[in-house]
């Protein structure tokens, strides 16, 4: 009997004055098998989820460890006090930095079979990578500081719309999975944009007033040293609560 009908109390859905015209009553018949369809739709709706959950805990858990060890290994042997030490150590950090962005490229291009937002953010990578290389050939070469500017400039924008997919990414999968976990990928992301601006503003400033101007830098490294650490907190989540769905497997699906 129909909710409807047992909240009037009706002894059946006959009894009801509205019957004869009842949607649900002229397809009673039917509603056996469409729940069984319903259920059918919805555990397929969970293997799928499940699989996606395999495919982003395993690659975000790597992801993670690469930002974690390769990224600061690879930022040392490109820092300029580190390579002014060991001056051996220039091409193979700038080798190492563009096979870092290559994999980290890569692996958002395997997880866009999830969420297309990374398939941007993938390509993003890579071609600032490789671009941010081929610069550093021509500035051994003598290129003059204008034309580098020129080159580098597209790159930064390239490396800006990577992060808003790659954050927008994260969020869009644990929509519905974590939305307290998504909406801090949105908040992120709103904070790296902001220590970008105070960049900018620092580097406006260095040319009327130098003191504001290294007072602004500091606030923004600062500011950045922290978004870092919370993106590298986020990450950690993110992979691990979808490794758990994995493990679980449908059981942990919502």
């Amino acid at each position: 009997m129909a909710r409807c009908c047992q909240q009037k109390g009706h002894e059946s859905c006959q009894t009801c004055s509205f019957a004869a015209g009842c949607r649900l009553f002229s397809g009673r018949n039917e509603q056996p098998q469409y729940r069984f369809q319903e259920r059918e739709r919805s555990a397929q709706r969970q293997q799928e989820a499940a699989k996606k959950a395999e495919v982003l805990g395993k690659w975000l858990w790597i992801l993670f460890w690469l930002m974690i060890v390769v990224q600061p290994v690879v930022g040392l042997m490109s820092d300029e006090t580190v390579v002014g030490w060991f001056p051996q150590l220039y091409w193979p950090g700038q080798i190492a930095s563009l096979l870092f962005l290559l994999a980290d490229g890569a692996i958002f291009l395997k997880i866009s079979e999830v969420e297309l937002s990374y398939r941007t953010a993938g390509i993003c990578q890579i071609v600032a990578g490789v671009v941010n290389f081929v610069v550093q050939l021509f500035t051994d070469a003598g290129m003059e500081s204008g034309w580098l500017l020129l080159v580098l400039l597209p790159v930064i924008v390239v490396s800006l719309v990577e992060q808003y997919h790659c954050y927008m990414g994260h969020a869009a999968v644990l929509y519905k999975v974590d939305d307290t976990l998504a909406d801090k990928w949105v908040i992120l992301w709103k904070w790296n944009i902001g220590m970008f601006a105070l960049f900018s503003v620092s580097g406006l400033l260095v040319f009327v007033l130098t003191f504001i101007a290294m007072l602004t830098l500091q606030a923004a490294t600062i500011g950045m040293a922290v978004v870092t650490v919370v993106e590298l907190v986020c990450l950690y989540r993110t992979a691990q609560r979808f490794r758990r769905i994995a493990d679980d497997g449908v059981a942990g699906v919502r």
